[in-house]
């Protein structure tokens, strides 16, 4: 039975042809008839909203979007420390420069916009928008697409976003990230456990995670046609262990044979575990701390039964640590694994499951980002700052895996910066590895929150001095550069030379580099190349 979707556009389809049969000669009607053709064309599903205009979209009319630097909140460190830069003013006017610079050279973006709840978190044409519109969510996708596109084309072929987001809008996000990013990008949502304090009852339930909806630029390898891995939590090498136990694969009986387990347990003879989660079928005997006789085991295995032989052929060995007998693998020499992010990332320290980066830092909750930044600026008004190690924990995923290595010198771009906590993780990262990663944030200074928490939090990291001359750190040895959005007149009489003035910040930007240092264009390449920037 057909749809009636399609039966209705069949009868329409029939009528339009009638119509361009009867006015051959008559290009008008011609014309609205392929127009209307082409709307009933259009895809019928995902999703549908109003498309508004923007402030920027109104100035950009006639005029051209440039960058203007404030050179007295730069920090000046040497070439051979990474250029960080801050952007501030509207991040559709950033991002619109950064497409000129940037196309296809961001590795990892991370946002946390607006959640859109109706409290006056959500402002759109400098109004706050309430619960009672009713296009709140309208309004939000046509803010998010209009950005979410252009950092689409910002990321590398191996580039990652990751973006922070809760009840109000992840099914609309998800939807509309799929139609930008491609379903086949997708690859994964995470839960982060975002508090463990529920003092105040709630009715129905308590909220106690958000989201991180996570796109790839391009997940599949059109070499090979396999996947990308690109999200590697931490490389476990001979010197670690790691479980054999994966709850999503199916119940079987492994076996183990003779004198290639070693038990951290007295000997004896053990007929049962103390694990529901392991079952022994048969009786093993442990002599000497190892298995004397087969160890044959019932559990939820990563490895089947022939990847479990041939490794132990290769030298890797297994352990029981316990009367619970969850299997362990010790790998042999020169192997390493591979252990990827867990989809649920837990911040309780007592759950054994509880989400670490790979240099040992524990993912924190909501609680600890307040925290921090009150350290770093005092009190507040930004509301809800993520923890840096939640940034951090995201950001270090990040692999490259033609390398096999996880890279440590990537260009971060945050567009919805707020008080600052990308640049902050970008910056300690750099610590905990010697890396060069270079961060951009782009921040617009609503309630002055540019001037009085993002540039003072980040000068203070950099510097390790706060703004009041108390010591924060020893610091993080970087340049800083910070720019505020300006527009030049397309109808000025000395148009060039006021795009010359600006020319500058495009080149360092690009390059990540001061206008003085070597690598830098002279003046005669950056006239040469003005009208492709401001095209």
């Amino acid at each position: 039975m057909d749809h009636l979707t399609k039966i209705k556009e069949n009868k329409f389809f029939g009528l339009i042809n009638e119509l361009k049969e009867k006015h051959k000669a008559d290009d008008e009607i011609q014309f609205v008839l392929r127009e209307m053709e082409k709307e009933l064309r259009a895809k019928k599903y995902g999703l549908v909203w109003e498309e508004y205009e923007e402030p920027f979209d109104i100035i950009r009319r006639d005029h051209i979007p440039v960058f203007t630097e404030d050179v007295s909140e730069g920090i000046n460190a040497g070439e051979n420390a990474p250029y960080h830069f801050i952007l501030k003013g509207d991040n559709l006017h950033s991002l619109y420069l950064l497409e000129k610079t940037h196309k296809g050279k961001i590795d990892v973006i991370y946002i946390d916009p607006p959640y859109n709840t109706g409290h006056e978190d959500f402002v759109y044409n400098d109004n706050y928008i309430s619960e009672e519109d009713a296009y709140r969510h309208s309004k939000w996708l046509s803010f998010m697409e209009k950005r979410l596109v252009i950092a689409q084309r910002l990321l590398t072929d191996d580039g990652v976003i990751f973006i922070s987001i809760d009840d109000n809008e992840q099914a609309n996000l998800k939807l509309l990230c799929d139609s930008i990013f491609g379903e086949e990008n997708f690859i994964t949502q995470f839960c982060w456990e975002k508090t463990q304090h529920f003092g105040r009852q709630k009715i129905n339930f308590y909220s106690n995670c958000e989201y991180v909806l996570c796109y790839a630029k391009n997940l599949c390898n059109t070499k090979n046609n396999k996947l990308k891995e690109l999200l590697v939590e931490k490389i476990k090498t001979k010197l670690d262990d790691a479980p054999l136990y994966n709850a999503i694969n199916k119940e079987n009986v492994f076996r183990f044979r003779k004198g290639i387990v070693r038990f951290h347990i007295k000997d004896g003879t053990y007929v049962q575990t103390t694990n529901p989660s392991y079952e022994l079928i048969k009786p093993v005997i442990v002599r000497k701390g190892r298995n004397a006789s087969d160890l044959v085991l019932k559990f939820r295995s990563r490895w089947s039964q022939q990847t479990i032989d041939e490794e132990a052929g290769k030298g890797t060995y297994f352990v029981v640590k316990s009367e619970g007998f969850a299997v362990r693998a010790v790998y042999h020499k020169g192997k390493a694994a591979k252990e990827s992010p867990k989809q649920l990332i837990f911040t309780n320290a007592k759950n054994p499951l509880c989400a670490y980066s790979r240099f040992g830092t524990k993912v924190g909750v909501n609680e600890e980002g307040r925290r921090e930044l009150e350290k770093i600026v005092g009190k507040s008004k930004f509301s809800y700052p993520k923890p840096v190690s939640l940034v951090k924990y995201l950001i270090s995923l990040y692999y490259d895996y033609n390398n096999r290595i996880h890279k440590n010198d990537i260009t971060v771009l945050d567009f919805f910066a707020g008080s600052g906590t990308a640049g902050q993780a970008v910056l300690e990262l750099n610590r905990e590895d010697g890396g060069k990663r270079r961060f951009i944030l782009c921040t617009n200074n609503e309630g002055n929150i540019c001037d009085d928490v993002t540039c003072p939090r980040i000068r203070t990291v950099i510097t390790g001095i706060r703004a009041d001359g108390s010591r924060y750190s020893d610091g993080i040895r970087s340049n800083l550069k910070v720019y505020h959005t300006d527009f030049v007149s397309a109808d000025s009489h000395s148009l060039h030379d006021e795009l010359h003035r600006h020319i500058r910040e495009m080149m360092q930007l690009e390059h990540s580099i001061s206008s003085g240092g070597s690598k830098c264009m002279d003046e005669q390449d950056w006239l040469q190349r003005l009208n492709g920037y401001y095209k």
